[in-house]
């Protein structure tokens, strides 16, 4: 959408025809990308799904330079990833990544130091490490005076995760790029994760994630890849791209559990307005039997 001043605003992530093949060259070459083209603009929640082996992870992973694109392009913040003049460590500052198991990115002996790693490597002073590190755990639910000299192999899974994501936080990234980040979750952990989610967003963060949750992607994403075999197979936003149900599944994905339901109903007799969530399906079975009712 065009600005006040009539400039469309750039957008902060930008994924052109980009192609990527592992061990390229040899009898395994695998194809993970082909011809990839998206774009993420600034404050956005945007979900990629597909199934596995779609190229989910490796997509992530050209967005904050983690991988090179063999072939097209890609641009993060106007910088074009692989120019000589952009300085990746820069770039992955700014463009946080989770991976898909972030409590493998937990490698300090203490909370508070692995946290504190990345910003530590900026340079900043001692004061102001220790309340780039309180805010970072602060967002992620971990009280700073209780975890701060935890020792993380004695963290429970969920505790490790929120350790990962705080550790990326603590860089102060314009995006947060995540790798199926309620994988594994007890459903207590996975809401709040939802949550805190939600408000990194209201703070101006940009989040991408890749999921195969598609209830997280009706809470959370306004927009939606759909990635099959290295490709875009559809677009748009979610109510745009859940109605192409036999499409979806199709390509082994669902539609969310809501959805599910309200289609359920329909087939009954019920008149249903589409939903998405379960707060929209309880609204639309209401205001059903409401009209039932009163009919």
């Amino acid at each position: 959408m065009p600005s006040s001043s009539g400039v469309t605003p750039m957008p902060i992530i930008e994924v052109r025809g980009i192609h990527h093949t592992y061990m390229a060259g040899t009898p395994l070459a695998q194809e993970a990308l082909r011809g990839v083209t998206l774009s993420i603009e600034r404050g956005e929640i945007v979900a990629i799904i597909g199934s596995t082996g779609s190229g989910k992870s490796t997509l992530l992973q050209h967005m904050n330079g983690l991988l090179l694109a063999q072939r097209g392009e890609v641009w993060i913040l106007g910088q074009r990833v692989g120019d000589r003049n952009t300085d990746l460590r820069e770039v992955r500052q700014r463009v946080g990544l989770v991976l898909q198991r972030p409590e493998d990115q937990v490698f300090e002996q203490y909370v508070g130091d692995d946290v504190a790693y990345g910003p530590r490597l900026g340079g900043l002073s001692r004061p102001e490490l220790r309340e780039r590190v309180r805010w970072a755990m602060e967002q992620v639910g971990l009280d700073f005076e209780a975890y701060r000299d935890r020792l993380t192999p004695s963290l429970s899974g969920g505790e490790r995760r929120r350790v990962a994501l705080a550790g990326v936080l603590a860089m102060q990234p314009l995006v947060l790029l995540l790798d199926e980040p309620t994988a594994g979750l007890d459903p207590a952990a996975h809401l709040e994760l939802l949550h805190r989610l939600l408000e990194l967003r209201a703070q101006g963060i940009t989040i991408v994630f890749a999921t195969h949750d598609m209830d997280d992607v009706a809470r959370l994403a306004g927009r939606i890849y759909v990635l099959h075999e290295g490709q875009v197979v559809l677009s748009g936003s979610k109510r745009e791209v859940f109605v192409h149900r036999a499409e979806l599944e199709r390509i082994g994905l669902d539609v969310p559990f809501a959805a599910r339901l309200t289609d359920a109903l329909r087939t009954r007799g019920m008149q249903l307005c589409d939903a998405l969530t379960l707060d929209e399906a309880e609204q639309a079975i209401l205001e059903a039997l409401h009209e039932r009712a009163t009919a």
